[in-house]
């Protein structure tokens, strides 16, 4: 159970949403060794499921706070029925968006690279443009998030929409580290 500190689940820093429990999270005993900007607080109330499952909680606050990052877990006894710690999200690399056109890597599967993913990306074109021109349009998608690679690309698929039949590319943009 969530008090204090949990933010009802929505993130309280608009540059990271929200994310789904089960997100991976990154945990810290004492103070985060990497960069990251802090989301706050957060506490739960563990029952009696074990210690285990109450830091799975606890993480889970983290994800609906936007967070990648727990730190501050070795502050809390081994016997605690209250953990505390610290949400954060760790620094992007990105700093802001690309003009359009700009050199975007592609990768249909996973990158060769140590990358920081950005967010999905989807390119709508027209049923008669080429992949190539769809791929084009899937890229500025890309370039407008500051990323400079996109991968896991899949389509162009045919669908249909409320404007007509279209085609939609699909991927994942991401910046190198």
């Amino acid at each position: 159970m969530c008090v204090l500190a949990c933010g009802g689940g929505s993130a309280p820093d608009a540059r990271y949403p929200a994310r789904e429990d089960g997100c991976p999270v990154k945990t810290y005993p004492g103070p985060a060794s990497i960069p990251v900007d802090d989301l706050g607080a957060v506490q739960i109330e563990c029952g009696p499921s074990g210690r285990a499952a109450c830091e799975r909680q606890l993480e889970n606050t983290v994800c609906r706070r936007g967070g990648d990052v727990l730190w501050g877990m070795a502050d809390n006894s081994l016997t605690a029925t209250t953990l505390v710690a610290h949400a954060a999200h760790s620094r992007r690399a990105v700093t802001g968006s690309r003009q359009a056109g700009c050199n975007v890597m592609v990768f249909p599967g996973m990158p060769s690279m140590p990358v920081e993913n950005v967010g999905p990306v989807t390119a709508l074109c027209s049923p008669d443009d080429n992949r190539d021109v769809c791929l084009r349009q899937l890229q500025d998608q890309v370039c407008a998030l500051g990323g400079d690679l996109v991968w896991s690309v899949e389509g162009p698929s045919p669908e249909d929409t409320s404007n007509g039949p279209k085609q939609r590319m699909r991927g994942r943009a991401a910046h190198t580290k």
